[in-house]
């Protein structure tokens, strides 16, 4: 589905039509929401662009790519580099394999000195683009219909006019089962890609991360 054709099945839902401008906004504030919620295995993204020089030291700056949204794991070759706060960055600076983020200023920093040239391999999930109501979401087209659900509910929070209009306890219903679907889904993608452990059945999903109706 377009954003338009979310902002079209959308109409079905209110039974209004709101300014374009707002419209496009709903749709992109709920793809926004449903994608920073779960995680998706989907927006993972590696960046290759940086890599090190021997000698180099934790005074060097590297500009984050410009889609991130989170960390996931960083390698300098292959030893992998661990995370630590931001207000620890004197406390680990001349420690090896460490890193912190400046997220202020877009940049990040390896802790130590380098031994050897080498490529960093950066894991992150991105911030996928904003949708024009010409584009579709990365995810597959069958979990689309989450997004005029989510954008009635959003709508509901924000007009609180007749609730009858914009979010019933259907469409309440229907949006649980829609992300339950969407969330299986992605859990089985991220089992198989730690150890290839995803089951037929939905007893996999942890159950503090499910959604139950």
């Amino acid at each position: 589905m377009t954003a338009q054709q979310c902002i079209d099945k959308f109409h079905n839902y209110v039974s209004d039509e709101l300014d374009s401008d707002f419209e496009l906004q709903l749709v992109n504030d709920a793809k926004n929401a449903i994608e920073t919620e779960l995680q998706l295995e989907i927006t993972k993204k590696l960046d290759l662009t940086g890599s090190v020089s021997a000698g180099q030291t934790s005074t060097t700056a590297r500009s984050l790519p410009a889609d991130f949204l989170s960390p996931l794991t960083i390698y300098v070759g292959t030893d992998p580099v661990m995370p630590v706060p931001f207000e620890q960055q004197q406390f680990y600076k001349d420690l090896p394999q460490r890193y912190w983020i400046d997220l202020a200023s877009n940049q990040y920093h390896l802790t130590g000195s380098q031994g050897s040239a080498n490529t960093i391999y950066f894991y992150y999930q991105y911030e996928t683009p904003v949708l024009t109501v010409n584009d579709s979401p990365v995810w597959p087209e069958r979990f689309h219909s989450l997004i005029p659900l989510e954008m009635a509910k959003l709508y509901w929070q924000i007009d609180q006019g007749e609730k009858n209009r914009a979010w019933t306890t259907e469409y309440a219903i229907e949006h649980m089962r829609w992300k339950r679907l969407f969330q299986d889904w992605d859990h089985k993608l991220k089992l198989n890609a730690i150890d290839n452990s995803a089951f037929s059945d939905t007893t996999a999903i942890p159950s503090e991360n499910r959604i139950n109706l």
